[in-house]
């Protein structure tokens, strides 16, 4: 399958019979057969072992080259109907999707239709939860369908995962909390699981301990991805769970250590073709140097994203990075010119309706103004900042914190420390829409 590889675990419990050969098929025609170098490595250390030859006996694995090469015709047969299912699901209006699948059983089924739905839910993120959401639940669906088996097990265990996976991005993380402990519930039962099935779902459920602020359940259960995704041979999946990491160690405070997992991540993503991550990286390390003081530093790091943005930049990365930009500035005391930033990306962020963006860069452009003792223009920034976060009532406890700002910029009482603990907590906000701020002296 897309996501799944052959490993000794796979061949030995085929070998054993207590995995069907049917599991194998798929992963060998996609992957040994068109020279996946995570599967060629399993499967000639495996026969290497020689662990299978004192049976005199025909073993399922010694029949896997005759039923992978009478069974090819068939797989490819179920990946095009399943494209077809795709498509015919993405031609309905989408509130119907959900429906026509739970009203077809015997159409929508099956191992390849699910892990093609579980894979657009993948891709549809982070820019489109909503959607993620829907190929998630639709993938769920259709392997209730399906006829049990330990893959049908680990797909269904996956799909769950991108449910919860979905709802942390859309903001909902009780549901995310409730549904991933479901998935990590249905692994265990599947005791026999493929162990980067174990690492994608400890990822996962890393980033909602993440967004909940459990730090120390993120950073356990993202190093255990980490080792696992690197035993299987899948650094890439590797490199991206320690992105996670360096993240949580932002949000502990020991920006030391995410500068350090970022310098390492950036000195293994430069060995390879450039892409989009190598981008992300480089962006978050320019964020931390800023966390510790080192401007310098993060202004050259931002200068390494130029030639990436042509390739890889869309208009909210671009933002973004000139955010850091005004970051800087304002760090280096080039108030003008971090003035002149701020208020450009708050320009973008509106344009864009990304409210809370554009409310945490209005902060900082505050932050800028009272150091150029601008009261007026705090005030003025407080008195628009507020209706921002009226329309939706999931804005409500945002909309108070603003309210405080407010008030506080009419008595011209408005501190760097309340600037600081109000975009801490519209960061924190942002990932958690019930989070309640908690004013400090």
């Amino acid at each position: 399958m897309a996501h799944l590889h052959l490993s000794r675990e796979l061949l030995n419990g085929a070998f054993n019979g207590e995995r069907n050969l049917e599991e194998l098929v798929p992963l060998v025609l996609q992957h040994l057969f068109d020279l996946c170098p995570e599967c060629q490595r399993a499967f000639d250390g495996w026969r290497q072992e020689g662990a299978h030859t004192h049976l005199e006996q025909k073993t399922p694995t010694q029949e896997l080259p005759f039923h992978a090469e009478s069974s090819m015709k068939r797989i490819r047969a179920e990946q095009v109907i399943a494209l077809e299912r795709v498509r015919d699901l993405a031609a309905m209006p989408r509130d119907l999707r959900l429906e026509a699948v739970e009203k077809a059983p015997k159409i929508y089924q099956g191992a390849a239709l699910g892990n093609l739905l579980i894979e657009s839910s993948r891709e549809c993120m982070p820019g489109k939860p909503h959607d993620s959401l829907l190929f998630a639940q639709l993938a769920r669906a259709v392997l209730e369908h399906s006829v049990l088996s330990p893959l049908i097990g680990e797909l269904y265990a996956r799909a769950v995962a991108y449910v919860a996976n979905a709802w942390r991005v859309i903001g909902r993380l009780p549901e995310a909390s409730e549904v991933i402990s479901h998935s990590r519930f249905l692994l265990k039962v599947e005791s026999g699981s493929d162990p980067s099935v174990r690492a994608e779902i400890d990822k996962l459920e890393g980033l909602i301990r993440f967004y909940q602020r459990r730090f120390g359940a993120a950073e356990r259960l993202l190093g255990r991805a980490i080792r696992g995704f690197k035993s299987m041979g899948l650094d890439q999946e590797a490199l991206r769970s320690e992105i996670y990491l360096g993240l949580v160690y932002r949000d502990l405070g020991r920006s030391d250590r995410a500068v350090a997992v970022f310098e390492r991540l950036i000195g293994c993503l430069e060995t390879q073709e450039p892409d989009r991550m190598l981008l992300y990286v480089r962006k978050n390390l320019a964020l931390s140097l800023c966390d510790l003081g080192r401007f310098a530093e993060a202004r050259q790091e931002l200068a390494a994203l130029g030639p990436l943005f042509p390739l890889f930049g869309d208009d909210v990365t671009r933002l973004k990075a000139l955010w850091i930009e005004g970051l800087v500035a304002l760090g280096m005391e080039e108030l003008d010119l971090a003035v002149s930033h701020f208020r450009a990306v708050q320009h973008g962020f509106s344009q864009l309706e990304l409210t809370v963006d554009e409310a945490l860069v209005s902060i900082d452009l505050a932050r800028a103004y009272l150091m150029q003792g601008r009261a007026g223009d705090v005030q003025e920034i407080a008195a628009k900042l507020a209706p921002l976060f009226t329309e939706q009532e999931s804005y409500r406890e945002a909309y108070i914190a603003l309210m405080l700002f407010q008030d506080a910029a009419t008595l011209s009482q408005v501190s760097l420390r309340l600037l600081e603990n109000l975009a801490t907590y519209l960061l924190y906000f942002q990932r958690d829409p019930s989070f309640v701020f908690q004013q400090t002296s």
